[in-house]
């Protein structure tokens, strides 16, 4: 979680931070420019709220198909050119691109719930 009330500092920080935009593959300029807005607004009010958003720190991931994903659109935001990761981590959670992970997670414990059904009907 973020950091408040540091005597050091007339700043504070706070992570993590979401922003998700949704659009075709055609649109990836519109998108991308949509994105830039979005990134612009919520750091002028995290500036309003005397936080600051490190664009360092900041991470990009499409999330599509294989073709999708083979677009390349990097995202100008403040002094750092982010480009999309294959993966990112998100509140302890790694999200990749194609959501694979976080299916073979589901899946694996869909499976163990249903050899437990199993086990408690053959009783």
């Amino acid at each position: 979680m973020g950091h408040f009330g540091d005597a050091r500092s007339d700043r504070s920080f706070f992570t993590p931070t979401t922003v998700n935009v949704s659009s075709l593959a055609v649109d990836v300029e519109i998108t991308v420019s949509h994105l830039t807005v979005c990134l612009v607004d919520v750091n002028d009010w995290m500036r309003a709220n005397r936080l600051r958003l490190n664009a360092d720190k900041t991470q990009l991931v499409w999330f599509g198909s294989r073709q999708q994903l083979e677009i390349n659109a990097d995202v100008q935001f403040m002094s750092a050119n982010l480009r999309p990761l294959p993966s990112v981590h998100n509140l302890g959670v790694i999200l990749d691109s194609r959501l694979t992970e976080q299916v073979t997670a589901i899946c694996r414990a869909c499976y163990y719930q249903l050899r437990q059904l199993r086990v408690m009907c053959s009783r």
